[in-house]
């Protein structure tokens, strides 16, 4: 959490773009699936490029973040400006973290026309998968040496294995005043959507608006797990043998 707060004193312009770009994301499509009816859970094809067009969409916000966190740890770097694909090896994190998002939106697709109740699947794959692509990304925001894509997921795996249980309880204890704070402003959302309800404000104008505010603290989760990510390669990179 202390790295988070650290990105945030040191990068803010970068930060705070990254809240507006979620904040603008989060209400645009919140208007797409109460106005047009469209949104990821929409039969196919519609429902899949909405999805797909989300995580091209969220993958870019996070990849500048995210890349920054890991090399204000990593190597002291402190980046200034606002978001942006920037490097060569921010667009090779931005094309891995879309693929990881591609991954369940695929095994969805398979899966949801023969029967709704095996959509658990491809969720389980993502997760699985997701957790064991943690260092990947250190390592792609820092430029480590890799002979190539299949090479670099070899050496995450083989890092990775062991420290799946570690790395789910550092996000666990760092994502706790995260948590907390969400439910507060869970809370005052209840509230406000009584109050809206009794005003007889429309639920096309007050639901985006809503899913617009809660969406500017995405970055934050963004900026707590890469920072876990981080002190993780920073812990198996360290360890002899490793």
């Amino acid at each position: 959490m202390a790295s988070a707060w650290e990105v945030w004193a040191k990068m803010r312009p970068l930060v705070v773009s990254a809240m507006a770009a979620s904040a603008t994301v989060g209400t645009v499509f919140a208007f797409l699936k109460i106005d047009l009816g469209i949104s990821p859970e929409s039969a196919f094809p519609q429902g899949a490029l909405i999805e797909a067009l989300k995580i091209l969409l969220q993958s870019a916000i996070a990849t500048p973040l995210a890349v920054a966190t890991h090399r204000l740890i990593l190597k002291g770097e402190i980046i200034s400006g606002t978001i942006r694909l920037r490097a060569p090896y921010y667009w090779a994190f931005f094309v891995w973290l879309c693929c990881l998002g591609f991954v369940p939106l695929l095994l969805k697709d398979i899966f949801w026309p023969a029967n709704r109740a095996l959509i658990l699947i491809p969720a389980l794959v993502g997760i699985i998968v997701g957790l064991y692509s943690v260092l990947l990304f250190p390592a792609i925001a820092i430029e480590a040496p890799s002979a190539g894509w299949l090479d670099r997921l070899n050496t995450n795996w083989k890092q990775m294995r062991g420290h799946v249980w570690l790395f789910i309880r550092a996000v666990l204890l760092a994502f706790i005043p995260l948590f907390v704070s969400l439910l507060l402003l869970v809370g005052v959302f209840i509230i406000a959507m009584l109050v809206l309800a009794d005003l007889s404000v429309p639920r096309q104008v007050w639901e985006p608006l809503m899913t617009g505010f809660f969406s500017v603290f995405q970055p934050a989760s963004i900026l707590i797990g890469a920072a876990v990510a981080s002190w993780l390669y920073l812990y198996v990179r360290d360890r002899p043998g490793a």
